[in-house]
């Protein structure tokens, strides 16, 4: 039995009432999609979006055997900034370092607010030393760029930067993972701030691809 089809509106459909009602309840479902996916502040996404992702590339990895890389970010001495500048200075910290995050990853990159001042990022399909190199291109960025205050005054930002990443012969979680990250965050922390900690990178030869060894290692004497 064929489907009835629905009768055209004799306004035409330019000129429909319920087309024009449709497409504006469409666009308000899209944009209270994305709200609730997304920091108002910064428009990054936030921690929930950032705990459904992980999972779901901690998952991709497992499928498909390529590493997944997770950055996370702090800023230095944030407190003492909002105790000398005021919140509204801080929210526009934050604004910058978000700005810098984002114009340091690829598109296929996940990056979301964590909270506060702190920062992530997952690199789908990103092997360790690629995971360095983006941690390193976002601290660089931070600190090249300084938000301009009034007077003329400029406020010179650091962050501190741990990275982790995982391989397919790896059980592990998203709070895990996040704990391997965090472990490197408060290493360069600890270390003197303004630079990137890395997680070893712990996994058995075997499972270990040519071409991850290259990223990581450099091509072998038999490559050459």
């Amino acid at each position: 039995m064929s489907t009835p089809s629905i009768p055209d509106c004799p306004h035409g459909d330019t000129h429909c009432p319920i087309n024009k009602e449709l497409c504006a309840l469409r666009e308000k479902v899209e944009q209270l999609s994305s709200q609730v996916n997304r920091d108002f502040l910064t428009g990054l996404f936030n921690r929930q979006h950032m705990n459904t992702a992980l999972e779901q590339e901690i998952e991709r990895t497992q499928r498909s055997l390529q590493p997944t890389s997770l950055i996370l970010i702090d800023a230095d001495h944030f407190k003492h900034v909002n105790d000398t500048y005021g919140h509204v200075i801080g929210d526009k910290v934050i604004v910058l370092l978000a700005e810098q995050i984002r114009a340091s990853v690829r598109k296929i990159d996940i990056a979301c607010r964590y909270g506060g001042e702190e920062f992530a990022v997952i690199l789908p399909s990103t092997a360790p030393a690629m995971g360095r190199r983006v941690a390193e291109r976002i601290r660089e960025n931070i600190e090249r760029n300084a938000l301009h205050l009034e007077a003329g005054e400029r406020l010179h930002l650091t962050a501190s930067i741990g990275v982790a990443s995982i391989h397919h012969s790896r059980a592990i979680n998203a709070e895990q993972f996040l704990e391997l990250a965090d472990e490197q965050l408060y290493k360069a922390k600890h270390e003197g701030r303004n630079r990137v900690a890395q997680a070893p990178w712990k996994t058995d030869n075997s499972t270990v691809s040519s071409e991850e060894k290259d990223a990581l290692f450099g091509p072998t004497s038999g490559d050459a």
